[in-house]
């Protein structure tokens, strides 16, 4: 059976307001994710995340959809829905970061869930497990490496 979300957890050796950044700033977004991105990071604000090279097989568009962002707690959007359409509960996967303090630093969790609404053959929901299970951890690790030297450079300042 395809499972209906995958889920990571991470220790980031930065503050929260970095990962925060990291995860919603346009300029950030791009050092760690995709070619492209404008998130709206307000409740119910739209965006668009673009791959052009390297880090999918084919150039993507994915319209987000924000849900209700918590700074700097909780950042979360729907995405990947069918080309054109804009992302809902019936047609999109459901992507949410909690962000918790330790020690100063940050106890990051992602859970990426939804996969069992969607109307997508098996073939693809199973190639989109595998393809966002491997990606996720690529994308931890850069956000990792990210967050911890923008917390370096901020703490020799």
């Amino acid at each position: 059976m395809i499972p209906d979300h995958i889920e990571r957890e991470t220790l980031i050796e930065a503050p929260r307001e970095v990962v925060w950044r990291v995860l919603t700033e346009p300029e950030q977004i791009v050092l760690r994710y995709c070619d492209d991105a404008q998130p709206e990071v307000y409740e119910g604000g739209a965006g668009v995340f673009t791959w052009t090279t390297g880090a999918t097989s084919r150039p993507a568009t994915a319209n987000l959809r924000v849900g209700h962002p918590e700074r700097p707690r909780r950042f979360a959007f729907r995405w990947a829905s069918p080309d054109g359409e804009e992302p809902t509960d019936a047609n999109s996967i459901f992507v949410e970061f909690t962000m918790a303090d330790k020690g100063g630093h940050t106890r990051l969790h992602l859970i990426e869930q939804g996969l069992q609404r969607v109307e997508w053959a098996e073939d693809a929901k199973r190639r989109f497990v595998d393809e966002h299970e491997r990606g996720w951890t690529g994308i931890l690790a850069r956000l990792q490496q990210v967050a911890g030297q923008q917390a370096a450079s901020a703490a020799q300042h």
